[in-house]
């Protein structure tokens, strides 16, 4: 029986990850494309199609976020900055995604059932910044930030800056960046049920 430095394997030239790493970039490309156009078709009409829209302000809310969430993943797997610049872009700007639908979820609901929206555009903006801004700064108190233990290998997301293989605070930041996208799940899926009655 060898050692285990014998029998390891550098994962980072394995052909699956390559080519995963290869489908990631290529698809986030394709994403930020699509997002970004939305984005400046949105911002060159902004008064024809924007302007005193409230569920329009959300949507191109949305599109800017989409954009910096493919953006962010557009850089593969990073080293250094690039990772931390992944790991910030990409958390702070999914939680921005599902929040905004959720508010879109809700005006829409209020549209189809009252004939107006629940929400303003103002209170959307406030409520979200508020919420997304200390979430994204929360983790940096408990020696948490963005980036990688392993780079170039698994994409950028929260890491322990004191103890890069320490996983218990990471963890728990990670658990509720997923706490929130399944919340989120969950919620539109509940508004779909009531859409559909």
């Amino acid at each position: 029986m060898g050692n285990l430095s014998d029998d390891f394997v550098d994962l980072r030239y394995d052909p699956i990850i390559i080519n995963t790493k290869i489908a990631t970039i290529v698809l986030s490309t394709i994403s930020l494309l699509f997002s970004s156009s939305v984005v400046f078709i949105s911002i060159a009409k902004f008064d024809k199609l924007v302007s005193n829209k409230a569920l329009v302000h959300i949507i191109l809310s949305l599109a800017i976020s989409d954009s910096m969430i493919s953006f962010a993943y557009a850089l593969g797997y990073p080293y250094g900055i690039l990772c931390n610049i992944q790991g910030f872009l990409a958390e702070t700007f999914e939680k921005c995604t599902w929040l905004l639908i959720d508010i879109l979820m809700i005006n829409v609901y209020w549209v189809v059932i009252y004939r107006r929206t629940l929400i303003d555009s103002k209170y959307v903006y406030i409520t979200i910044a508020s919420v997304v801004i200390l979430l994204t700064f929360l983790p940096l108190m408990d020696s948490v930030g963005y980036g990688a233990p392993i780079q170039g290998i698994s994409r950028c997301s929260f890491v322990d800056y004191n103890d890069p293989y320490d996983f218990k605070n990471v963890s728990t930041w990670g658990l509720l960046q997923q706490a929130i996208s399944l919340f989120s799940i969950i919620f539109i899926f509940i508004l779909k049920l009531i859409f559909s009655n």
